[in-house]
This record gives C-alpha cells, structure tokens and sequence, in this order.
C-alpha cells in the first residue's frame, strides 16, 4: 500500500479552516446604547431636550425615546447625540432611548414642569336644545384654540364656534342624542356630570320690530326676534323678496343691509325650514347718490377734464392726471356700469378745455396746453366710428375755462380767459361748420363760470368778473332773440369750477371751490318755471372741484376733480332728482 505523507498537513489545515468559521459566526452583537447626560434637566411639555451619550441610531426613526414611558418625537439624531420633545402626556421621570433591540436608561429624572391640567366642565346651558341650539360649556383648562377642543354631545362630534379657557360655544351637532358631553384637549378627556337633553321640539322664529322703518338701498337695519341663528349665513333674510345680506347675527337680533333693487314690503327671515314675515313693511326711500364705477384702476384719479353726454353713454376727457396733461377719452354705459377707453382726441393734450354734444356727435375745444398755451382749436367726436374730426376753430376770447352747452342743433361757448376776461359769446352750427359771434354776457368779461340748457333756453352762473368781483348771479339766453335775461341769483353761494347738467327740464349745480378754497359738496336744483333754487341732498361724495358731470335720461353724474388736500379722484356717483 502507498503511503500519504500529506494527509496529517491537510488535516490540521482543514480543522483550522472550520475553527476560523466557527469564529466568524459568534461575533458580538450591536453595540448597547447609553445616556450620559441630557439638557435641559426639566421643562414643560413641548420642551425640545438634548440627549448625550453613545451607540445611537443616525437615523431619527430608529430610536424610540421615551419620557417617563410616554413616547417622544425625536427631531435630530446622530451616533451619540438625540434631540427629542418632551411628549404631551409626559410626567417626571426617567428617559430611556431604545434602539437596534437595546435599551438605556438615564441616570436621574427629566422634571416636567407644569404638567397638563385636566379640564373640567362646572355647566353647560342650555341644558336642552334642538339640533343646531348653541351651547355654552363652562369649565377650566380648555384650549384657547378651536381646533384644540374635541366636543362631543353623547359621542357626536360638535362644532366649536368660539373659545376661551373657561368657555366653549358649540353647535348641538346633526347625529346628537341625549347624552353627557365630553371635551377632549391636550390629550385628557372629561365628561359633563349631567346629560345635554336633544329635543326635537323646534322653536318659533319671531320678528317682534325692525329698525329703522324706512330708508334707502345700503341702510343698516336692525331686525329683533327670537330664534335667530347665531351664524350669519343660516339667516336668508329679504326685503320683500330681494335677499339681503345679513352682516351680524345673534339668536335675537340681525343687522342688515338694505340690497340693491329693495323696494317697499315685509321683511322675511328664514332659518332652517322656517320662515317669518315682519308684520309692518319696510319702505324703501329712494337712493339720491349711488356709487359707480371708477373711470379707471390706476391709483391717480384726474381733473380739469370735460365731460358731455351722447345718446344713452357718457363721455370724459382730456384734463390733468398726477401733472401730466392728457388727450385720452373715456366712454361710460350706465345698462352694464362700465367705462371703456375710446380713441384719444387727436389734437394737443390739455386741460380746462370746454364740450358739449349736439345730436349723436361730441365737441371738444380751447382749453390750455403744457406750454401754457391757449388753444383755439375745436374737435368732433363721432362715437359709431370712435374718430376725432377737426373742425372750424374758435373765435373770441374763450380759450381757457370757458361755459359751453347745446340747445337743439346749435352749439354755444362763451366766457372764459386767455389773458383778458371775456364776455363773448359764439353759437357754433355743425351743418355748415360755422361760427357767428352773438350778444355778449353784459358788458364785463367772466371767468370760472358754468353753463347748462333747459329746453329752449340756455344758463349761466358766473364766478369771477374782470373787476375781480365774486358772484354768484345767474343769466338766461334765448336764442330766438339772442337777448340775456337776470334771474334769481344762485343761492348757493359764490363758488368757482363746479359742476352742472339738467335733467327732467330742471338744472343742477353743486360741488366747486369757495372764495377761501374750501372745497364744495352742497347740491343745488334750478327751476326755471318759478325761477328758484332749491338746495338738495348733498353730494354723497369726497367734496371737490373741477370735476366733470353729464346727464344721461333721468340720471345725472359727477366724475373725477380735485378733492381736500390737492388729491384727484376718478369715481363716478350717479344722482336721482328728488
């Protein structure tokens, strides 16, 4: 037989192989975790604390951190450093970090300072309601924040509507049944002593007066009953049957406004499925002012401009904006309440020019230019096709501030300045595109006067003589006879750069400076049958000057001017003749 002198080497090799194996598989396990320390030492819930130590998870959701057994939220982590927060549900004790199968302890206690105080409920009233009957729960330690307080009526979740440590309003929810309430906060729950009883008795809604009994449209009126709900939107209120908008609710009283389009009738109030009728009616007052669109969004309004009125649509233009002069021209249409830019008027920006419309067409003229200029050239607006056509300039001295008005198909300016005052006065014909020069207003030259035709007859209120005389006197012009006649004068006082239309065979004038330069807001009415002013409502507006003002059917309107303080505006207020 051979022999096998390796065998005894391959042997010992072999043993040694499975020897190193054996080794191998009966290494340590992980590394046991520990505490060195942690800060700081105490605080209140919420408190983020940082632990020292070793043999952490680098990862924050491989270490359970506990304080005194509650479960914290660790927020940072590392191999030897922990941050954690001090859980809601903690008390003083120790913290221990477990991770990887290990648990270490710390040496000494984390001291949670004051400690969560469990609510308490001391009453809750009513202690009957229907669903939806609001409830006050008395106590302590709720949350001052809705979300805070869980309520619940015999385990049905309730809606909280308004808070404070040591009251709750809540709603008796849909599903409620009668049942102790419970409040649930900061992880405690405590329990009403007494049960909430659901009833399915509904109370009567009431409406025992309003007030006040008349006004116009936006008037707050005050509505008293029983039964309201407490939030607003469960009111639908209406004024003889326009909806209204209901803007503070309590269970006995509603504050209103009156809405656009109200007019005289009961008031009705619904909650739920019931409704109820006021037994006397409100009356609807006419509404004199009514806010309208602004001529524009930009934040400058604009003054010094001109403004007239063609068909059923208003027009402004030219004038100052934030210094600067401008030629843009702006449609307005009261069917929609919108303004829309048309084409500008293609001769040289300026301000203090002078309109008026005759037919279907617009007339723009004189006025001043950025160079201090006085301008003489006159334009036509033809709005079916939005273009400017220049036509015949003017004739006279009636460059600047001057009057103007139309009466049938003739167009008249007079007035005015350009260095000298100026007393003429021109009948403009668009048939023939013709100026004829006609009797003069008095002997004296005007400047910042306002004109505006009634019917067959056209008017002048003056301001300013070439004496530097202040008056208020008012002028009628016939064309028939081409002759001046004095009326009664304007009692509204002397003023300068007012405004005025005529509506309904009577004229209006109103805003304007005083001689101190106060700014107007007082409204006047002209009736020219018994040749008298009558002052009316003022104008519900910022007071101003040099703003403009057309008349469209049975509205009249004021845009835009000078306001306290140097301050342009660019409103529109729409006015109802008393």
């Amino acid at each position: 037989m051979k022999k096998l002198p390796h065998l005894p080497i391959i042997l010992i090799l072999t043993s040694l192989l499975f020897w190193q194996c054996d080794t191998d598989d009966n290494t340590d396990g992980p590394a046991t975790p520990s505490i060195n320390s942690f800060t700081p030492a105490e605080g209140p819930i919420g408190t983020s604390v940082t632990i020292s130590g070793a043999n952490f998870s680098g990862s924050s959701n491989e270490n359970i951190v506990r304080f005194n057994g509650t479960v914290a939220t660790v927020t940072a982590a590392s191999r030897n450093e922990l941050t954690a927060t001090v859980p809601p549900m903690a008390t003083t004790g120790v913290i221990t970090i477990e991770t990887e199968g290990q648990t270490a302890t710390s040496s000494s206690d984390f001291i949670v300072t004051s400690e969560a105080k469990k609510p308490a409920i001391t009453s809750f009233t009513p202690t009957s309601g229907a669903i939806g009957t609001e409830v006050t729960i008395n106590g302590t330690n709720f949350s001052d924040n809705v979300n805070g307080n869980t309520v619940r009526f015999n385990e049905n979740i309730a809606t909280v509507t308004a808070v404070s440590t040591d009251q709750l309003t809540v709603k008796v929810p849909p599903t409620a049944t009668t049942g102790t309430i419970t409040i649930e906060t900061g992880g405690q729950i405590v329990t009403s002593s007494s049960e909430f009883t659901v009833t399915s008795e509904v109370k009567a809604l009431t409406i025992t007066d309003f007030t006040p009994s008349t006004g116009a449209v936006g008037t707050m009126v005050t509505i008293n009953g029983t039964n309201f709900s407490a939030t607003t939107t469960e009111n639908i209120v209406k004024v003889n049957n326009i909806p209204a908008t209901v803007v503070i609710a309590s269970t006995t009283q509603l504050i209103i406004l009156v809405p656009q389009k109200a007019t005289t009738g009961q008031i009705t109030v619904q909650v739920g499925d019931q409704t109820v009728s006021s037994t006397l009616d409100f009356t609807v007052l006419q509404q004199i002012w009514t806010r309208k669109a602004n001529v524009w969004d930009d934040l400058y309004g604009l003054s010094n401009a001109v403004g007239f009125s063609i068909s059923n649509k208003g027009y402004i233009g030219t004038g100052l904006k934030i210094g600067s002069l401008l030629n843009g021209f702006w449609e307005y249409d009261p069917s929609n309440n919108s303004w829309s830019q048309k084409a500008g008027l293609e001769g040289e920006s300026r301000y203090d020019a002078v309109g008026f419309s005759i037919g279907n067409k617009g007339y723009i003229g004189a006025g001043i230019d950025k160079d201090g200029n006085y301008l003489t050239d006159f334009w036509e607006y033809n709005p079916v096709y939005n273009t400017w056509t220049e036509k015949a300039g003017l004739k006279g001295v009636l460059e600047w501030d001057a009057i103007g008005f139309s009466i049938g198909d003739k167009g008249y300016i007079g007035t005015g300045f350009n260095g000298l005052y100026s007393s003429d006065f021109w009948e403009y014909d668009p048939g023939n595109n013709t100026w004829t020069e006609k009797t003069k207003l008095e002997s004296r030259g005007w400047w910042g006067a306002v004109g505006f035709s009634i019917g067959d007859k056209g008017y002048v209120v003056t301001y300013d003589d070439e004496d530097k005389n202040a008056l208020a006197d008012v002028w009628e012009y016939d064309p028939k006879t081409d002759k001046w006649t004095e009326k009664a004068g304007f009692d509204g006082g002397v003023r300068n750069d007012a405004v005025t239309f005529s509506i309904g065979g009577k004229g209006y004038v109103g805003t304007g400076s005083d001689e101190d330069s106060n700014t107007l807001g007082d409204f006047w009415e002209y009736d020219p049958k018994v040749d008298k002013w009558t002052k009316k409502t003022d104008f519900e507006g910022d007071t101003r000057y040099s703003a403009v003002s057309f008349s469209i059917g049975d509205k009249g309107y004021i845009s835009t001017g000078i306001g306290t303080g140097i301050f342009s505006h660019k409103d529109l207020w729409e006015y109802t003749p008393e």
